[in-house]
């Protein structure tokens, strides 16, 4: 007789979503090598984090894998891991800051 274990929704899910990320963006921009080399080790949350709210923006596949690469670019420039929602902040900052020079 064979054992099969059961997975939980929450360990399936979690084993689903470690997939993405670096291995996304691998996927669509075609550079494998680059994805496995940068993936860094989780950070801990930091109370800065908890400063933010949270929203989803709906992307063109295109724009995702340019924010995507972006973030990963800066990641091996800076260290760190990938950092999607930064580049976001920085971009909506300097268009906030135009808006109220005009």
């Amino acid at each position: 007789m064979v054992a099969v274990k059961k997975r939980t929704m929450g360990e399936a899910a979690t084993s689903l979503f470690q997939k993405t990320g670096a291995d996304a963006l691998a996927a669509v921009t075609g550079a494998p090598e680059k994805a496995k080399a940068a993936r860094p080790a989780a950070r801990p949350s930091s109370s800065k984090e908890a400063e933010y709210a949270v929203t989803t923006v709906r992307l063109t596949r295109d724009q995702w894998a340019t924010l995507r690469r972006a973030a990963m670019e800066r990641s091996l420039e800076r260290g760190g891991k990938p950092d999607s929602s930064e580049i976001l902040r920085d971009v909506l900052d300097e268009w906030i800051a135009k808006k109220q020079r005009t």
